[in-house]
């Protein structure tokens, strides 16, 4: 089970509001943002064959809170594409700690997160941007390929790349 937002605050222009996308929802969403919660995960992903289209909203932490979208059990064939995942307590996105395989990241930027801006292990990330994370703009281990990414200002590393993982 996949949660998804239920709310989005902002000061919207008539430009940034869509209309939802889930049927339960009939508020106008906007572009601008979801905030989270104390000690919870923006998006929490438990189960397999999962994709995550922001659709460039941003997921807004707070202090206390996890990470922005994170795999929470050992699956396959994630994807998490097309928004920011910023001011988490976490990692912005975080599909290394539950040892998801072959999934991808694309287009994330990733900003000023507890943690590190995104993590993976034995996946993809492409055209992303890290910046400004606490430990590292993006991990990666287990022959990861990151490609047309950039990391910069983050405390630690910018990136942190172990067992095999090509660059480009």
């Amino acid at each position: 089970c996949t949660r998804f937002p239920t709310r989005f605050v902002s000061q919207p222009s008539a430009s940034d509001t869509l209309q939802s996308p889930y049927p339960a929802l009939h508020a106008p969403m906007h572009r601008l943002g979801l905030p989270g919660s104390v000690g919870k995960h923006g998006i929490e992903i438990t189960s397999s064959n999962v994709s995550v289209d922001l659709m460039g909203f941003k997921l807004i932490g707070v202090a206390g809170s996890l990470d922005g979208v994170s795999a929470t059990v050992v699956s396959n064939s994630v994807r998490v594409a097309n928004g920011t995942a910023s001011g988490w307590g976490g990692s912005g996105v975080n599909l290394q700690s539950s040892l998801v395989l072959s999934s991808i990241v694309e287009s994330v930027v990733a900003h000023g997160n507890g943690a590190s801006g995104i993590a993976v292990y034995s996946d993809v990330v492409r055209t992303c941007v890290a910046s400004g994370n606490t430990f590292a703009g993006i991990r990666a281990q287990e022959a990861s390929t990151i490609s047309d990414c950039s990391a910069s200002t983050n405390t630690d590393f910018g990136f942190l790349l172990e067992d095999k993982v090509l660059i480009s």
